[in-house]
């Protein structure tokens, strides 16, 4: 959308990105599909986890498709960074991203 200059200048970026600028039936999926595929792959995480992300990137689709101020729209699109930021970060960071309860206790010393 902001970037035609740019993609259409590609080989096939103009009867690839048209369909998806039309803001129909194609880009529908191509945002969706991407975006069922995260939660797919951030499913086995402690439920809150998951539950973040789904809201804030329904929200993106929503205000994406459907008449909303792009200030909204963009407050949405921060908030499935953060989100995501934080479940990288924590997955990263060495928390296995399981349930607090469901850790090992720390083996005893003696």
């Amino acid at each position: 959308m902001f970037f035609t200059p740019w993609t259409d200048t590609l080989p096939g970026g103009e009867f690839l990105g048209e369909p998806i600028r039309q803001l129909g039936t194609v880009s529908h999926w191509t945002y969706w599909l991407p975006a069922g595929a995260l939660l797919l792959a951030v499913r086995r995480l402690w439920w809150p986890a998951p539950v973040v992300l789904a809201v804030a990137l329904a929200g993106v689709g929503i205000t994406m498709f459907w008449p909303y101020m792009l200030v909204t729209h963009l407050a949405w699109l921060a908030a499935a960074g953060l989100a995501w930021v934080f479940i990288a970060g924590a997955l990263i960071g060495g928390g296995s991203g399981a349930h607090p309860a469901s850790r090992p206790a720390p083996a005893r010393v003696g």
